[in-house]
């Protein structure tokens, strides 16, 4: 079984991309977004957010995500602080989906990770596949998507790690900076490429 992890920054379309290659080849696909709800709201985490940042974070036995994102945003010391909480309850639920689909004979399955490279997960995937768009389009993107400002949405992107870094990281390159259609193009030759690489390791 090979393990695609797919990366890219805020607005590039890594998870359009992804449903993509799960509606055309029905890859499954992990979502690290989804482990990442799912882990806060276990009570194992929740009471390790109320032991390191204080009670006001959890309403109601559920992270208080709009204050969290408060604090965190523009902290590198307090997210770190927090993805030291989170990342290895999703790590490890990552791993048991991906032995559950590898048992069940899978071929391909898909890690959508915004975070892969950033978070040093690299070695837990086969091959990274980046989408791609330049920051300019990014930032309008998530202007439209998000309904924010340019200032704000500029915050967002430039608060990731820059998508020209991550390229080098990447063994595929998708081009996200047209319409759906093109896409769906790339997508398929993209996987086309991929099946006849690893046909040829297997041979």
């Amino acid at each position: 079984m090979k393990t695609l992890g797919i990366t890219g920054g805020v607005g590039t379309g890594k998870s359009t991309v992804s449903k993509l290659l799960h509606e055309l080849y029905g890859i499954k696909v992990i979502d690290a977004d989804k482990l990442s709800r799912e882990a806060t709201d276990s009570k194992e985490v929740l009471d390790k957010i109320v032991k390191t940042f204080g009670q006001q974070y959890v309403k109601d036995g559920k992270l208080d995500r709009a204050a969290m994102g408060k604090l965190i945003f523009g902290n590198e010391k307090m997210r770190e602080k927090l993805n030291g909480i989170i990342h290895p309850v999703v790590q490890k639920n990552y791993y048991l989906l991906r032995d559950k689909y590898r048992s069940e004979g899978e071929e391909y399955i898909i890690y959508d990770c915004p975070l892969l490279i950033e978070a040093g997960l690299i070695a837990d995937v086969d091959d990274i596949i980046l989408v791609y768009l330049d920051k300019k389009s990014a930032i309008k993107r998530v202007m439209q998507r998000n309904n924010l400002s340019e200032k704000d949405a500029a915050n967002m992107v430039n608060a990731q790690m820059d998508i020209d870094e991550k390229t080098e990281y990447a063994d595929y390159i998708i081009y996200n900076d047209g319409d759906l259609n093109d896409l769906e193009e790339a997508v398929r030759e993209l996987f086309a490429e991929i099946k006849e690489d690893h046909d040829d390791l297997d041979e």
